[in-house]
């Protein structure tokens, strides 16, 4: 059975921690599929609430743009997502292998969608509460900026230019590149998640989507990325910066510390 398979594989383990590692992968495994570990159903997704009025980014993003794009597309992400999750959970336990790889295509859209569009509302904030406003000089953040870029204008420029040119519908993307510590540009297509690429943590998600400009800027991408600077929550991003910088460290001593504690038990 599956717990003499793992008390195989590492003997020394005790067969209590084993039966732990079984309930807490079982309990990982339902709560994917809306259930939570005792079989009863768990929340569902919903749609965040935005930090601002529907009419605050104006004249950016006008009260009616981001109504249709807040309420009626990323809305509908939402609901399908909570519909297809049920009907994986129903596939799951039919094993209807077919079905579930189907649906599957379907979570990683509408989820990839709700994921992006999250974080997107958290980039954007109204002027008179910060929006467009750089970060201090004096931070770790500027600096990282200044020195790796130049300047934030050399960064904004760059950012604008490459994302005016992502073919079809697609997210322009600041992230934290892990392994080399640096923060880079990225794209990705239809409602891919910046994780998709490897190990990066996003820090400004920018949505290259028509819906999300088309009534106020129609085909005018150009105009509408020139124009989203000026609520772009620099401070919001700089948290996300300094998150990761701390989830990084963290990782590191806590795998340190892990490995150290192997070594003594085994030794």
């Amino acid at each position: 059975d599956i717990e003499n398979q793992i008390y195989q594989i590492q003997p020394k383990m005790s067969p209590k921690l084993i039966i732990l590692v079984i309930i807490l992968s079982a309990s990982s495994i339902a709560r994917s599929f809306n259930y939570d570990c005792l079989g009863n159903e768990i929340e569902k997704y919903t749609l965040p609430n935005l930090d601002y009025e529907l009419d605050a980014l104006e004249p950016v993003i006008s009260k009616t743009m981001l109504e249709v794009h807040y309420n009626k597309h990323h809305a509908g992400y939402v609901n399908k997502l909570n519909i297809l999750m049920k009907q994986l959970q129903e596939a799951m336990i039919n094993r209807d292998l077919s079905k579930i790889v189907n649906l599957l295509q379907d979570i990683q859209f509408n989820g990839g969608s709700h994921i992006n569009h999250s974080l997107y509302w958290k980039n954007m904030s109204p002027t008179k509460l910060g929006g467009g406003k750089l970060p201090d000089p004096s931070s770790k953040f500027y600096q990282h900026i200044t020195a790796q870029w130049g300047n934030f204008q050399t960064l904004i420029q760059y950012i604008t230019s490459r994302a005016t040119g992502i073919k079809g519908s697609g997210w322009a993307w600041l992230a934290y590149q892990k392994e080399s510590k640096q923060i880079v540009y990225e794209e990705t297509l239809g409602q891919d998640t910046i994780s998709m690429k490897g190990n990066l943590i996003p820090l400004l998600a920018i949505d290259v989507w028509e819906h999300a400009y088309y009534i106020d800027y129609k085909n005018l991408r150009p105009q509408y990325l020139k124009q989203i600077w000026d609520i772009i929550d620099w401070q919001e991003v700089e948290k996300r910066y300094l998150e990761a910088i701390l989830q990084q460290l963290f990782c590191s001593k806590n795998y340190l510390l892990f490995q150290i504690r192997i070594r003594m038990k085994w030794n």
